[in-house]
């Protein structure tokens, strides 16, 4: 069985307008499970590592991409550590840009693009007292790949994620309870003997919500 887990990081100054849509489209690939910093899962034990950079670097890429600390010390582990079927640098993506989609049946009108790494790339520190710009990746300039293609053959899915819309709900099973009525809630404030009886004795009712109220009121008192 294929290993599903996909470690997402976040540079510090990364757009949660990109994380969200990153995070999103990562969740249509049935299956998966997104693994993130504080998990207390090892980056290593996942089968890709994919990253959402500072918000304007899309707009300006360069060969080299600043990383955050919490980032820079993950992609460490996991590469120092990587124990999967493909070569190290062949499982780290770098979110670029949203694409329009060209994929026969996609249901999404866009999916997101990634760089990716240099086969001899370093992990090159920067300033180790610059939480935000902590280090830095060498990327292979001008070109991007299609995400969810680059881990189809990873995680072994076969492009069943083209069904799959970014915002779905779970079966019923899994589905949130509705949340109780104002009159249901105010009921369970009462004996069962007032709330379950066949006739409404508004009487009772209303001899209990005094009896509540003397109660409270004593309580205070003291």
């Amino acid at each position: 069985m294929a290993n599903k887990k996909v470690y997402l990081a976040k540079n510090v100054l990364a757009s949660g307008f990109d994380v969200e849509y990153v995070k999103s489209h990562l969740l249509r690939i049935p299956g998966i499970v997104i693994i993130e910093s504080g998990m207390s899962v090892d980056p290593s034990e996942c089968a890709a590592f994919i990253i959402v950079p500072d918000a304007g670097f899309k707009d300006h890429p360069s060969g080299q991409m600043p990383m955050s600390k919490n980032v820079a010390q993950a992609l460490e582990e996991f590469v120092m550590n990587y124990d999967g079927d493909n070569c190290v640098e062949e499982s780290i993506y770098i979110f670029s840009r949203p694409k329009t989609s060209d994929e026969p049946g996609d249901c999404e009108i866009s999916y997101p693009m990634a760089f990716y790494v240099s086969d001899e790339f370093e992990i090159d520190i920067l300033d180790k007292d610059n939480y935000d710009a902590f280090a830095s990746l060498e990327l292979v300039e001008g070109d991007d790949m299609e995400l969810l293609h680059a881990l189809d053959e990873i995680l072994d899915v076969g492009r069943s994620w083209v069904k799959v819309p970014r915002h779905f709900s779970p079966p019923p099973v899994f589905a949130v309870p509705a949340v109780p009525s104002l009159e249901e809630r105010k009921l369970k404030q009462y004996p069962s003997s007032v709330a379950n009886s066949s006739v409404f004795d508004t009487g009772a009712l209303q001899s209990q919500i005094h009896v509540n109220r003397r109660r409270l009121l004593l309580l205070r008192r003291k």
